[in-house]
């Protein structure tokens, strides 16, 4: 083996990390270090190989803090690409309280501008149908999809995470979440212990919204005065309404039980002012009752009146392509197993998996791709390049190095 081949040479040195990190450059985290002072008062751990300990762990398999701090010492893939550190697990422990998530975070708010700006795609969903998919296609440019999830934790923790009083019973942390129009990338997050309620967390999603936006969002974050002021900004949404929701009727129309080409019954179409007698909305508001694909009867609630049952059905729809997103996150990128019980910690390494998720999207631009199928090819080609690396240096000891050497200069 006198040469490497292609797929390793992808990979060439010890820097095996760069083509990945070209969106974050060397300067700027740097930059971040210097801003939250990281390094001020460090000894062993610094932010660069903290940094890249955390990339390597949203990309390999390891669950526990134990486990990380093994293969930290340990595993030649760590060493080889600037995550080694020589650190007990109390010590890495401690490292997230003491220093927060202020960077990864700067370093998230420097990607989602990027992502937003890739060109707009509308093939997202394998739950989507083409016909689904086309119906809404002039409206996906417009479309923002808010949704939250929440990442289970031991019962035991801190009382940031409890969902029950007294530490009973299970806790949680939130993710929100904001995809942005048409491509689906990431545009905004916020976090939030998992009892707190979603509504105070959707403003800051939502902050600088332009008129025209569509807003795709859960009943969870249902507010009449959010709908008021959309409205009153000219732009829209399209949400499930509680059950519990009181309207004053001013139109209706039955639909007959059509059936969308996206599998929802028809079933009424309603004009009303949302709230009880006496407390209505200023505004007129639009009313769907159908049944979904599930069986589920539900009332859609909008502000689109131009737009046909059908395609609001559609856009209904649409909005669970963000579950396609937590799915990704909790099981590929292995955020089921959180190795901190520490609110900063958590934020770090959710921050840290929703980097790798917008770095992976920056590293194909232009192609079509999978996730899963991407990940598992970055992680082969990590150690394709390490198994290269060693070859490489025997080559340098036994016989002086090759005529195409991937040793750094």
């Amino acid at each position: 083996m006198s040469s490497l081949a292609p797929a390793q040479r992808e990979f060439h040195n010890p820097a095996i990390l760069e083509r990945l990190l070209q969106p974050l450059p060397k300067a700027l985290l740097e930059q971040v270090s210097v801003d939250y002072e990281w390094d001020k008062w460090a000894r062993k751990i610094t932010f660069a190989p903290y940094f890249r300990m955390h990339l390597l762990l949203a990309l390999t398999r390891h669950q526990t803090l134990g486990d990380l701090q093994a293969a930290l010492r340990e595993d030649p893939l760590f060493a080889l690409h600037g995550a080694h550190l020589e650190v007990s697990v109390s010590g890495l422990a401690q490292v997230p309280a003491r220093r927060g998530s202020g960077p990864f975070l700067a370093l998230l708010d420097h990607l989602l501008p990027q992502v937003a700006a890739l060109p707009h795609q509308t093939k997202r969903a394998r739950v989507l149908t083409t016909a689904t998919l086309t119906s809404i296609q002039h409206l996906l440019a417009q479309t923002q999809i808010i949704d939250s999830s929440t990442f289970k934790l031991p019962p035991a923790i801190a009382k940031w995470a409890q969902i029950h009083a007294h530490g009973r019973g299970a806790a949680g942390y939130k993710l929100h979440l904001r995809l942005a129009g048409g491509y689906g990338g990431l545009a905004q997050l916020d976090f939030s212990p998992a009892k707190e309620h979603d509504r105070p967390h959707l403003d800051p999603l939502v902050e600088g919204a332009t008129p025209g936006s569509i807003f795709l969002v859960d009943r969870g974050y249902q507010d009449y005065g959010l709908f008021e002021q959309w409205t009153t900004q000219q732009c829209f949404f399209v949400s499930k309404l509680k059950k519990s929701h009181s309207a004053q009727v001013l139109a209706e129309q039955d639909l007959g039980g059509a059936v969308t080409p996206s599998g929802y019954v028809l079933l009424r179409d309603l004009r009303v002012r949302l709230g009880s007698e006496g407390k209505e909305t200023q505004h007129e508001y639009r009313l769907l009752d159908v049944v979904t694909p599930n069986g589920e009867a539900v009332t859609l609630v909008t502000n689109l009146w131009d737009a046909t049952p059908e395609q609001i059905c559609a856009l209904a729809q649409y909005r669970w392509t963000i579950e396609i997103v937590f799915r990704w996150l909790k099981h590929t990128l292995g955020l089921k197993h959180l190795i901190s019980t520490q609110k900063e910690g958590v934020e770090i390494q959710i921050v840290m998996a929703l980097l790798v998720y917008a770095l992976l999207v920056l590293y194909q631009e232009g192609q079509e791709w999978s996730p899963k199928y991407l990940l598992l090819r970055v992680q082969a080609l990590l150690h394709e390049a390490l198994v290269a690396y060693g070859y490489a240096l025997a080559q340098v000891e036994l016989r002086g190095p090759p005529a195409s050497s991937c040793l750094p200069a």
